[in-house]
C-alpha cells in the first residue's frame, strides 16, 4: 500500500483497480505492465478498453492512497514537496511475499515469514501505543 500527502505543487495520478489486471498486458511474474497509462492506447492494447482508467489531479493538502497491487502511474505537473509511505499489512501481506520471492528478495521475505523478526499475529492483551514508541520497539526482542 501506499499513500502520499501533497504539500507543495502538483501531481497527475491514473490507476486502474486490481480486478482489471487482465486487461493490462501484465508481464508474467512480476508487477511490471507492457502498457504505460499516459501514452498507451487501445488500438496498440485492444484490451485496454475493457480497463476502468482512474484519473485525478494530486494538490496541496490532497492525500493519496494507493491499495496494493493496482497498477497506477504518477507524474509531476510541477516541482512537489511531499510526504509519503510504502507499507504492508494485513490487505497486501500475500502480494507483497509474492513480489519478493519472485525477485529474489529473500531478507525480505524471511523478515515475514521466519515468526520472529516481526510479530505475527494479535495479542488479546492489545494496548494502544504511540507513533514514536511503535517505530522505536525492538521487534525481535519482542
Amino acid at each position: 500500500n501506499f499513500w502520499l500527502y501533497l504539500l507543495s505543487g502538483k501531481k497527475e495520478w491514473k490507476f486502474f483497480s486490481h480486478l482489471d489486471m487482465i486487461n493490462l498486458y501484465h508481464l508474467p511474474m512480476s508487477e511490471h505492465y507492457f502498457i504505460d497509462v499516459f501514452n498507451s492506447t487501445s488500438e496498440e492494447f485492444p484490451l485496454l478498453k475493457h480497463a476502468d482508467l482512474y484519473t485525478g489531479i494530486q494538490e496541496p493538502g490532497d492525500l493519496m492512497f494507493i491499495p496494493g497491487g493496482n497498477p497506477h502511474g504518477v507524474r509531476n505537473l510541477e516541482a512537489i514537496h511531499g510526504i509519503s509511505m510504502n507499507y504492508v499489512d494485513a490487505s497486501n501481506i500475500g502480494s507483497y511475499l509474492w513480489t519478493q520471492l519472485q525477485e529474489e528478495h529473500w531478507v525480505a521475505f524471511e523478515l515475514f515469514t521466519d515468526n520472529s523478526s516481526l510479530p505475527h499475529g494479535l495479542r488479546s492483551a492489545q494496548e494502544d501505543v504511540t507513533f514514536g514508541a511503535w517505530k522505536s520497539t525492538a521487534w525481535k526482542d519482542v
